[in-house]
């Protein structure tokens, strides 16, 4: 992990080069959320781009709150998901959106989040037109007093080191769909979210999990979103409850990748104990080296994602808050213990035999 972050791919700086762009947004009885964050979205400092909002049936005034902007804004679209069915149906309102759209690069965001600059496109259209079909921003919190909001933020900062790396090594995973681009080609190519259409979560995830072997991917840090966190543990831990519900459909490799990741903290932790209980000097010796070796790296690495990003690393808390987030993860894993993984086998064998 800390030696792929850094490895990056050539990208032009040219604004003449860089492809035209859809915005895709699916949004349910969110009109407060889209009065406070697509204005941001609207005003992206780029060449060419188009906003496509698709308003999945909201029963409050979203409608309303889109016509007002669509007077004021050329560049946005509005598209009406009218699907039958109870609960949110976003991955089938997020396919109506993405074919709609004008433009054969596409951006992924979420109506409850915000780009964090001006720049936001900029990124996503520089990796388009240096080849990448598969882009993996990064989406954080804002920052706000308090130890939760701390931790919540420190957990993103985590997860995108972690999801980031393994993009550069060309073994990407999983992503957040509050700042993804991809080719409607590769959407296409892939069978959209037909692999994981019974499956409420992983528009985001799932989605990269099929369509990463068959693209270009490539990491995009400075294409960062914020949101507002979970104002309690308990609804963060509901969360991570949904979102873990999708891990169990990782590649092997991504499952033992985070797995040995949480393995290593707590093995550090030991560590601390043996160096402060057994005095024993070549065991209390060989700890604190690799203590201190991985935590200089995770340091760098978050580092390098706080700079990259633009937002606020957490490099004082971070002994206190990965410990605790080890401990938790572990415990949510343990209801996926059994649970009959997801196979994706039959659905690559299809795309690899509509690529020959």
């Amino acid at each position: 992990m800390y030696i792929w972050l850094r490895r990056g791919k050539s990208q032009v700086s040219s604004e003449s080069q860089l492809p035209s762009i859809s915005v895709v947004i699916c949004a349910r009885n969110a009109a407060a959320h889209l009065m406070e964050n697509l204005p941001s979205i609207l005003d992206q400092n780029y060449h060419d781009f188009e906003v496509v909002v698709v308003n999945d049936r909201s029963e409050d005034n979203t409608s309303s709150v889109l016509a007002d902007f669509r007077s004021k804004y050329s560049r946005l679209r509005i598209v009406s998901s009218e699907l039958e069915g109870k609960g949110w149906l976003k991955k089938q309102a997020l396919t109506k959106g993405i074919r709609s759209a004008q433009n054969e690069c596409l951006v992924l965001t979420d109506a409850d989040c915000k780009p964090l600059n001006h720049e936001w496109l900029k990124a996503f259209g520089k990796r388009f037109s240096s080849g990448s079909e598969l882009i993996l921003g990064v989406g954080f919190f804002q920052t706000a007093p308090g130890f939760l909001n701390a931790l919540f933020r420190f957990e993103s900062m985590r997860i995108a080191v972690q999801y980031l790396a393994a993009a550069n090594a060309d073994r990407a995973f999983m992503a957040v769909g509050r700042s993804i681009g991809y080719t409607k080609s590769l959407f296409e190519r892939v069978g959209g979210f037909d692999g994981h259409a019974d499956i409420q979560s992983g528009d985001d995830d799932l989605f990269v999990v099929a369509a990463a072997p068959h693209a270009n991917t490539s990491a995009a840090p400075e294409a960062c979103t914020v949101s507002a966190p979970a104002t309690s543990f308990k609804e963060w831990l509901a969360q991570k409850k949904r979102h873990r519900s999708t891990g169990i459909h990782y590649p092997v490799f991504a499952l033992c990748y985070l797995g040995l990741y949480d393995i290593s903290m707590l093995l550090c932790t030991v560590g601390i104990f043996c160096v402060i209980f057994l005095f024993e000097m070549p065991v209390s010796l060989t700890f604190s080296l690799l203590i201190i070796f991985r935590t200089v790296l995770l340091f760098q690495n978050i580092g390098w994602v706080d700079i990259k990003s633009g937002m606020k690393a957490l490099s004082v808390q971070l002994l206190l808050l990965e410990l605790p987030l080890s401990l938790v993860y572990a415990l949510l894993s343990i209801p996926t213990l059994g649970t009959k993984p997801f196979q994706w086998r039959k659905r690559i064998s299809a795309i690899e035999r509509s690529e020959i």
